[in-house]
């Protein structure tokens, strides 16, 4: 059980927490939700122990055991990514590193990563690792910081459906709607420095959340007009002067009210028109046979895909295969080793990719970042940022204050500035709040070009995407739609292909019967007419079975004739099997 009572830290003037109360159980399963800096890490890292509040206090079992996992890493070794997870475990047992083993497995690795020194990995794959070594941990309540900024969709999966069936607790700090709706049944709101505990998962929260705003809004208007009355009464007494002792009684007593505040709305439509953007060709992008590799390691081959406008096309693969790879070579930042892209005549792009927040300028305002990126009026500049939800009261903050977050958000807005006609997106929604993701989402939904992005979001591939490139690395399929529309197509394909594999043969006439057929024709003329029919109808059948599998075996499956084909060839196999029928009864 962990106890916080009015809870209280300011932080370089500003007030983080004030008088900040809640509880949790140690099997609790809690989202810890709020806008970007509002403090959600300084209260994991309170929980953890890490950093003290200035006032208030903090109540934990003494048996309790608390596992933290940070947003951000230092992590480096010798050892492999095994050897790291089996040294959290102080004795050996063969069922504990056979576990350990599915955990890494469950997050990606493979016997070829798990057997590679950890120096060696990339940030991501260190991430897991990090992951891997505190699920090991056997603690009784773990604190998750964005634990799936860097797990892809699958990895994503089996991470919900680890805590799901996990018997320990949590607290978790993610921007994924998913993730939060699939696994907390609590949820704790940081806003305007209070913390306030919700019954249900993040959907039933914001439902709550709305019937909340409604009724702290009538009571906030409510009280502004009634101090108003009294306002009046009091001007009006103060006038008279038998009456002005006791305008000075009502004035203390107003003084002495407890003022309301008005709610934050976190969720206000957004309004914003995009200045004209410079033509765009029809076809915007065409690739053909893409090839990369890292020395012995093929990322991917056989990439072929065309971008048209308009389209708001996802790139869609697990971590390792090649997404940035594949971005990089596009935008010409890595060289081409193997095919052809060709941008057509008057695409103009912008690129937006993750790293890129490392380089701004820690001592110039959002106001200034963002304004000198282009000539545009001050008004679609205000605008801009407001759709990015930053207010006129925060855009005069040095961006060396600024979370992780609302950095990301600067630099999409410097993007959005430029008169692009092409978006391309590397992991746009990383480190921003669910209220900022959705923002995001409404502006690239109404932005009137052609986006090429990279996701692992669920809510915003399903929002933003209308065509899904599948990324392997055999090659690329094309598919329709967002991530269900591909998710369905994806299962439909190998339900197909399944199917195909497993279906019988249709029944061909061996030679015992052919032999019987022959002794038959020579005493009985009309049957051998009928079954001569039938053999030759059955060979037509065949032969036109045969065609439509060749023909099908060359078609993408997101081509309008696949479907087609399928019924064809299931037609064509049906047919056969009742003129066969239909022949073994004339004969026996």
């Amino acid at each position: 059980m962990i106890t916080v009572k009015n809870l209280s830290l300011s932080h370089g003037g500003q007030t983080i927490f004030d008088e900040a109360s809640f509880s949790l159980t140690s099997n609790a399963r809690c989202g810890l939700v709020g806008p970007n800096g509002t403090g959600k890490t300084t209260l994991l890292r309170i929980l953890a122990k890490l950093d003290k509040p200035d006032s208030g206090t903090f109540h934990q079992d003494a048996q309790q055991r608390i596992a933290y996992l940070p947003q951000h890493i230092t992590f480096d070794s010798a050892q492999t990514a095994l050897e790291e997870i089996n040294s959290e475990n102080h004795f050996e047992e063969t069922s504990v590193y056979a576990r350990n083993k599915k955990i890494l497995a469950g997050l990606g690795f493979s016997e070829t990563l798990m057997h590679a020194p950890v120096h060696a990995l990339s940030t991501g794959w260190k991430m897991r690792l990090l992951l891997a070594k505190l699920l090991a941990q056997d603690a009784d309540l773990y604190l998750f910081d964005e634990p799936t900024n860097h797990l892809d969709l699958p990895t994503r999966e089996w991470f919900v459906s680890f805590l799901r069936n996990a018997p320990f607790g949590f607290v978790i700090v993610s921007h994924d709607k998913h993730v939060l709706n699939a696994l907390c049944s609590t949820i704790i709101e940081i806003d305007q420095t209070k913390t306030k505990t919700y019954q249900g998962n993040y959907d039933r929260y914001r439902a709550q959340k709305v019937i909340d705003q409604e009724q702290q809004l009538k009571a906030y208007e409510q009280q502004q007009k009634e101090r108003a009355k009294k306002v009046a009464t009091i001007d009006r007494f103060k006038a008279k002067a038998n009456k002005a002792r006791m305008a000075q009684s009502m004035l203390k007593k107003l003084d002495a009210e407890e003022m309301l505040e008005a709610p934050t709305q976190q969720n206000a439509e957004i309004h914003l028109t995009f200045s004209a953007l410079p033509n765009a060709p029809r076809i915007i992008l065409d690739a053909q046979h893409i090839e990369h590799t890292f020395g012995d390691n093929t990322l991917f081959k056989n990439v072929k895909f065309t971008i048209e406008r308009g389209d708001k096309l996802a790139i869609f693969a697990p971590n390792g295969i090649g997404k940035t790879t594949l971005i990089k070579i596009l935008t010409d930042e890595l060289k081409l080793q193997q095919g052809t892209f060709n941008w057509r005549d008057g695409v103009r792009y912008a690129v937006f990719h993750q790293e890129q927040t490392d380089s701004m300028n820690p001592k110039k305002t959002i106001w200034e970042t963002v304004n000198s990126t282009s000539n545009k009026p001050e008004k679609y500049v205000h605008a801009l940022l407001g759709a990015l939800l930053f207010s006129d009261d925060t855009v005069d903050k040095p961006l060396g204050v600024l979370s992780g977050g609302e950095k990301v958000r600067v630099k999409l807005a410097q993007m959005l500035m430029k008169d692009a006609n092409v978006l391309i997106l590397d992991e746009p929604t990383n480190h921003l709040d669910i209220f900022a993701q959705e923002s995001l989402l409404q502006v690239l939904k109404n932005y009137p070009g052609t986006i090429l992005f990279v996701s692992h979001d669920y809510d915003f591939l399903n929002g933003l995407a209308t065509k899904t490139l599948e990324l392997s690395q055999t090659g690329s399929i094309l598919y329709q739609g967002n991530y269900e529309s591909y998710k369905s197509q994806k299962a439909l394909s190998n339900h197909t292909a399944t199917e195909s594999t497993n279906t019988v043969a249709p029944t061909r006439i061996d030679n015992k019967q052919k032999s019987t057929v022959k002794e038959i024709r020579t005493v009985d003329p009309v049957m051998a007419e009928s079954s001569k029919k039938l053999e030759q109808a059955i060979e037509k059948k065949e032969r036109e079975h045969a065609t439509l599998v060749k023909k099908l075996e060359s078609t993408e499956f997101h081509d309008q004739h696949f479907a087609t084909l399928c019924e064809k060839i299931k037609q064509a196999e049906q047919e056969i099997r009742t003129l066969t029928k239909e022949w073994e009864e004339l004969i026996q």
